[in-house]
């Protein structure tokens, strides 16, 4: 008989924030993880999904969630020297194959989530009339 296997992670806590499905004490609950996340929960490991929260952030005006956490995970692909967004953070080795390799793919589009975000988010100019 197989061993329970339940895992909670932050990417299903992410999906239930945007879809709204959550509601009252739940949906608290929710928020609180997503700012303070518990070391038991799967961890993001990509900008994939980094999309999708900070996403979240930026609709509760939220701006400084989304450059702490770009600072917190980008950092270290510039710390190895990486002049294109990597597919995988290279301090994630959580379920990684070989965690020696720093990232799957060294050029992901979907891993340039700072280009969109800092420029949508946080750099936004106000035109005057």
């Amino acid at each position: 008989m197989a061993a329970d296997q339940t895992s909670t992670s932050m990417q299903s806590q992410i999906v239930a924030n945007l879809t709204g499905v959550a509601n009252g004490e739940r949906k608290q609950q929710i928020e609180r993880y997503l700012l303070e996340s518990p070391t038991s929960f799967v961890q993001i490991g990509s900008p994939f999904m980094s999309f999708f929260y900070y996403e979240m952030f930026a609709a509760a005006g939220k701006a400084q969630v989304i450059v702490d956490d770009i600072r917190k995970n980008y950092r270290h692909m510039i710390e190895y020297g990486a002049t294109t967004c990597w597919k995988m953070y290279p301090n994630f080795t959580e379920n990684r194959a070989n965690p020696h390799m720093l990232t799957r793919s060294h050029c992901h589009a979907w891993s340039a989530t700072p280009a969109y975000f800092l420029g949508a988010e946080v750099g936004s100019i106000e035109s005057g009339s």
